[in-house]
């Protein structure tokens, strides 16, 4: 258990296969994790990440490098003051069984990442504005559950793609 951090409950940067399993991080600090830059294979792999201003961040706030992969398994982001997810700068993030619930404005926010994967067993809800794009990246998205408050963001970006690489989702 990582609890009553100020700034980061969990901080790296400039590190390869690093594995965090079976965890309760709840920081009620900037971030429960943070993976700072210059990171490739990142496993996170059943672990609750909760209640903390933003739940899980991928910067390059404390090096030059971009991040490189970063693997969601079966992992509950949940209760973020901000964001949950906050994909500021990273190569590959894939999410497998990825619960984000309840943030304070999105579930998950991407601005920087060049593939980003969204499986079916994940779930994205009740949390203010869902899923935020604001860089162009390929996106992937198979039979997951998103409710209507990502609804609208991801139905305006389907002029933007082939709409049958996206499943389970209706265009606004």
């Amino acid at each position: 258990i990582i609890s009553g951090m100020v700034n980061d409950g969990m901080l790296m940067y400039d590190s390869t296969d690093v594995w965090l399993t079976d965890n309760l991080i709840t920081s009620h600090g900037e971030a429960g994790v943070r993976v700072a830059g210059g990171c490739g294979g990142i496993y996170v792999n059943v672990n609750d990440i909760i209640t903390s201003k933003n739940n899980f961040v991928i910067d390059k706030t404390k090096s030059t490098a971009s991040n490189r992969e970063v693997f969601f398994n079966g992992t509950i982001i949940d209760g973020a003051g901000v964001n949950n997810l906050h994909i500021v700068d990273a190569e590959y993030v894939l999410c497998t069984g990825l619960w984000s619930a309840s943030a304070n404005e999105n579930g998950i926010k991407i601005e920087k990442v060049n593939r980003f994967s969204l499986d079916g067993a994940s779930f994205i809800f009740n949390n203010e504005l869902g899923v935020s794009f604001i860089d162009h990246l390929h996106y992937f998205f198979l039979f997951s559950l998103i409710t209507p408050s990502a609804h609208h963001i991801i139905g305006s970006l389907l002029s933007q793609f082939n709409p049958g690489l996206i499943k389970g989702i209706d265009s606004v």
